[in-house]
């Protein structure tokens, strides 16, 4: 009879992982993930919700120098 040692799910990822950050990185990852980041939707200051009038004044606390 043939033993075997069963893993379970979480067992083999953790498994998959390390062996995956020892990898080097290659220049086709870089690309990919220079095109996935450059694809990122940027958000638009100018459709931010407003600030509340005390979160402006903090923020001015602590933009203005000290005395």
């Amino acid at each position: 009879m043939e033993s075997r040692s069963h893993l379970t799910s979480a067992e083999l990822n953790a498994a998959a992982l390390d062996h995956f950050v020892y990898q080097p990185v290659s220049k086709s990852m870089i690309s990919y993930l220079a095109g996935a980041a450059y694809n990122v939707i940027s958000c638009d200051s100018a459709l931010m919700p407003p600030a509340s009038a005390e979160a402006h004044r903090q923020q001015q606390l602590l933009m203005s120098p000290p005395r």
